[in-house]
């Protein structure tokens, strides 16, 4: 059979193709067959740790190489489906730049706060974080103050802790 030698009569032979006459009887040779962006080489040894099955060594359109079984390449769970492997991984890496998702984590810088609330204490104006540097009181207390109501002064007035853990102002 022609078929069965198709291995040995290819110019780009791989070393680690198996020759169909090694392989089980019942296993058909799907070389030179493509599957999508993937074109079958040849049979190889399967993957360590790996029991069962034949595992092909398929080229991708774009250069790439891929190894995994004739099941991945042409089954579909439902009709109309597409198989689970069709290309080394560029297909993927094409659809995902088209969404312009970029496979790199972003490098953007973050946000400038606009939010800056400004306290008046004894006619002098300045930006909440800098009270709390002066007064040694954490910018969130001072917030969760003025969110409360609190204003000017009072808001600035040393923390003392409660029994429950509340943060509450400090009496003189």
């Amino acid at each position: 059979m022609t078929h069965q030698t198709r291995n040995y009569d290819r110019p780009h032979h791989d070393p680690r193709i198996i020759p169909f006459s090694d392989l089980h009887s019942n296993i058909v040779d799907i070389s030179g067959q493509q599957f999508g962006r993937l074109t079958a080489l040849g049979a190889v040894k399967r993957p360590p740790g790996v029991r069962s099955g034949t595992y092909w060594l398929f080229s991708c359109s774009c250069g790439g190489e891929r190894i995994t079984t004739k099941a991945n390449v042409t089954y579909t769970y439902y009709q109309g489906d597409t198989p689970s492997t069709r290309s080394c991984g560029c297909l993927e890496k094409e659809r995902l730049a088209k969404a312009r998702i970029n496979l790199k984590p972003s490098r953007r810088k973050p946000k400038e706060r606009s939010h800056t609330r400004f306290l008046e204490v004894n006619g002098e104006v300045k930006p909440a974080a800098e009270w709390a540097k002066l007064y040694h009181i954490p910018l969130t207390i001072i917030y969760a103050r003025l969110r409360a109501g609190v204003e000017g002064e009072a808001a600035l007035t040393p923390v003392r802790a409660s029994k429950k853990g509340v943060t509450v102002p400090a009496s003189r």
